[in-house]
C-alpha cells in the first residue's frame, strides 16, 4: 500500500491526531442513536432549501423520497464535464443550505454516481427547541448516465 497521502506528499505522515474533534463527532453519534431523533417530514423541511440552491448551480433535480427509516434521499444530475472538485463544491453549497449546528458528511463515489451521506442536527445546547436532526443522502448522477429509480 502506498503511504503517500496525496500526489506530492514527501513526509508520509501527519502532524497530530484528530482527537480534539472527537467529542463533537461522538455527540452527533449519540444523538443519532436516540429514538425519535430524526425529524418528521424532511422533504417539507429541507426540500425547498435544496431546490432553491439548485437555481445557482449546474445541478438538476431528478426526484426525492423518504425511506421508512426517515432517510431523505435526493437524486440530482450534473454535467459530466464537471470536475470532482467542482461537484464537491456544488454538493457542499447544497449541504450548506440544510446544515444545522452539527453536521457530518461522507462522500462515496462509485457505480455511476457520487453520493454524499449527511447527518445534520441540533444538539441540546444549540437550540431552544428539543434536539432533532436529519439523515440525508444526496445522490449525484451525471447527465446522460443511468440514474437509479427514485424509490
Amino acid at each position: 500500500m502506498n503511504s503517500a497521502r496525496w500526489d506530492n506528499d514527501q513526509v508520509g505522515h501527519g502532524v497530530a491526531d484528530g482527537s480534539t474533534a472527537a467529542p463533537a463527532i461522538e455527540e452527533l453519534v449519540e444523538l443519532c442513536h436516540r429514538s425519535g431523533w430524526v425529524a418528521e417530514d424532511p422533504a417539507g423541511h429541507l426540500g425547498g432549501s435544496i431546490r432553491v440552491s439548485l437555481d445557482v448551480l449546474a445541478i438538476g433535480w431528478i426526484g426525492d423520497a423518504v425511506s421508512p427509516a426517515g432517510v431523505y434521499e435526493v437524486h440530482l444530475s450534473y454535467d459530466p464535464t464537471l470536475s470532482r472538485k467542482a461537484l464537491r463544491a456544488a454538493a457542499w453549497t447544497i449541504i450548506g443550505t440544510i446544515a444545522e449546528a452539527s453536521t457530518h458528511v461522507r462522500e462515496v463515489a462509485g457505480q455511476g454516481s457520487t453520493v454524499f451521506h449527511v447527518v445534520t442536527g441540533m444538539p441540546e445546547d444549540s437550540t431552544p427547541f428539543a434536539t432533532h436532526g436529519h439523515v440525508v443522502v444526496l445522490r449525484f448522477t451525471p447527465t446522460g448516465g443511468s440514474a437509479p429509480a427514485v424509490p
